[in-house]
């Protein structure tokens, strides 16, 4: 088998639906969280793209140029919908959507109407490395301390794809026009190669966010049930000390009772004594 750039785009799609079944399965247990499903389904589409430019001899043209750049498009927008969702912001980005959009339209104007390959490249490239860029941000921007290893490298991953794609963008501005990007030349194959991997470690690094924070929660909710535990102890301690208080209480006022009640009884028996003594005398 060639190694040609058909077979390095066959071989991280099918890394990427490896990964792809085991975020189903993930979502199966419903152990996720904000942005996992739309992860998933934006690796669904890098999976599409990687196999519309591992068929691009057999596809037609329009397919593995206008599809095959529209699928990475939304790929690369879910994963920076994912990115905040799992940051939590709630806030819309609609200057993404919007951008996709104008850039789509500049791929069918560098393709149909004014065919310089050069121009096409750059305009995708920037715009994918803006969402990438993007996407690292989002995970780093909140809680500067929680710096853990899943955010880190992730946000590494997003980062260094995001460079990549600037590199490719500025190296076609630059260079002189090619007559085939998909030419089977080293740069190509190289680039071809870091965007495959940065692709294949951010989708690990989805799955590592789900998994840190998940173990981190049931930490948090294990210190939860401590406390809780430790607060219902102080509580039957304090309960039993309440309880021994009032036993006490009520022995006291038992034999407080007991004590006026004989007093009582004692004074009442003299004072009758007495009536019966001085009855008699009379």
């Amino acid at each position: 088998m060639r190694l040609d750039l058909g077979t390095l785009a066959a071989l991280p799609a099918l890394f990427l639906l490896l990964m792809c079944l085991v975020s189903a399965g993930i979502l199966w247990t419903q152990r996720t969280y904000p942005g996992f499903g739309r992860w998933t389904v934006g690796n669904l589409l890098m999976v599409l793209a990687s196999l519309l430019l591992a068929l691009r001899l057999a596809a037609p043209a329009w397919i593995s140029v206008l599809f095959g750049n529209a699928t990475f498009l939304m790929g690369a927008i879910l994963y920076l919908e994912g990115a905040r969702a799992f940051r939590g912001w709630t806030v819309r980005l609609p200057l993404v959507y919007g951008g996709a959009g104008l850039v789509m339209l500049g791929v069918v104007y560098f393709y149909y109407v004014f065919p310089n390959l050069n121009a096409r490249v750059v305009v995708v490239s920037i715009f994918l490395a803006l969402v990438f860029l993007l996407s690292s941000a989002a995970l780093l921007r909140e809680n500067q301390t929680d710096r853990t290893v899943a955010i880190t490298f992730t946000s590494s991953m997003f980062g260094f794809c995001g460079v990549l794609f600037m590199g490719r963008a500025v190296y076609f501005a630059l260079w002189p026009p090619f007559s085939d990007m998909f030419a089977d030349t080293l740069l190509n194959m190289a680039f071809l190669v870091g965007i495959s991997l940065t692709v294949a470690g951010c989708s690990v690094g989805f799955i590592l966010l789900t998994y840190e924070r998940l173990v981190s929660e049931l930490k948090e909710a294990e210190s939860k049930s401590a406390r809780t535990n430790r607060q219902l102890a102080e509580a039957l301690r304090n309960s039993e000390a309440h309880a021994e208080r009032a036993a006490r209480a009520d022995a006291a006022k038992s034999e407080f009772v007991a004590m006026m009640t004989h007093e009582v009884r004692n004074r009442w028996g003299q004072s009758s004594l007495r009536r019966i003594c001085c009855s008699r005398r009379n």
